[in-house]
């Protein structure tokens, strides 16, 4: 993707997230008041596989040099530097964590609590 779409991308991408996350509970309230939780967790199922199978299927377009990997642990501290030398890249992760975090409080109240006895 060209440079100068990165921001259109990355906008339509958030909409389609936020969008999902709206119209999704009410669509599955809908399947469940009509023909049961069942119906909801197998239409789930089948969208999974199609993705899944969708993974399977695709073929890239040109063909790339195998790369070399790199160990986990110094890959996961090769990352942690350049978020520390890049402020931009921080600032967003800043933000995520700070929005995220108190939204996990609102999905508490949909969880029961686990019974210990």
């Amino acid at each position: 993707m060209p440079r100068e779409e990165l921001p259109q991308a990355s906008s339509l991408g958030s909409i389609t997230v936020n969008g999902a996350r709206a119209i999704g509970p009410a669509i599955a309230g809908i399947i469940v008041v009509a023909s049961g939780p069942a119906m909801v967790f197998g239409i789930n199922a089948v969208s999974f596989l199609a993705v899944a199978l969708a993974l399977v299927l695709w073929r890239r377009g040109t063909q790339q040099q195998p790369a070399v990997r790199e160990q986990v642990l110094p890959g996961l501290l090769s990352g942690m530097r350049y978020v520390r030398s890049a402020p931009g890249i921080r600032r967003i992760l800043i933000r995520c964590v700070l929005f995220a975090f108190p939204g996990c409080a609102l999905w508490g109240p949909c969880c029961p609590p686990l019974r210990t006895t």
